[in-house]
């Protein structure tokens, strides 16, 4: 029998994890995980600090035959002066000029071994440039998975 989620089954083949929300149920004292962007993003950057937002990837990736995964952010409000450090799972990925953060979408490789299964931590610390004074979001995030190209 072939099982859904099984690598054998589904490796060479296109996943897409998203940020969710968790809720617990008033009175049924269970909790309900879905994907609903509307509740998490958009997410508040603070100046000089790491913001922090838990994703779930409920995949084993690293038992996929030579995965490649991409990370795909987009932020609202990023001016040209400014930096934005990203980290996944305490360790820093990418420094992104607020240029190249400001025109589109940041995409970036991600390595197999820096993907947990189950709970990840994405963090993003602003620098904000002089003059820059507008807040500044994490509108979009996504990670994709996908067979070696």
């Amino acid at each position: 029998m072939r099982v859904i989620g099984d690598p054998a089954t589904i490796d060479g083949k296109e996943m897409l994890f998203l940020l969710d929300s968790r809720e617990t149920i008033p009175g049924a004292g269970w909790t309900t995980t879905a994907i609903n962007l509307d509740e998490l993003l958009p997410i508040v950057l603070t100046d000089g600090a790491a913001t922090a937002c838990e994703f779930y990837v409920g995949t084993d990736v690293a038992a996929f035959a030579n995965p490649t995964l991409n990370l795909r952010l987009f932020f609202r409000g990023v001016s040209a002066g400014d930096e934005l450090t990203v980290a996944l799972n305490g360790s820093e990925l990418v420094t992104v000029a607020g240029q190249a953060a400001a025109a589109n979408y940041v995409d970036f490789p991600v390595g197999v071994e820096q993907v947990r299964y189950r709970t990840n931590q994405l963090a993003v610390t602003l620098r904000r440039g002089e003059g820059s004074d507008n807040p500044v979001e994490l509108a979009h995030f996504e990670l994709r998975v996908g067979p070696q190209e």
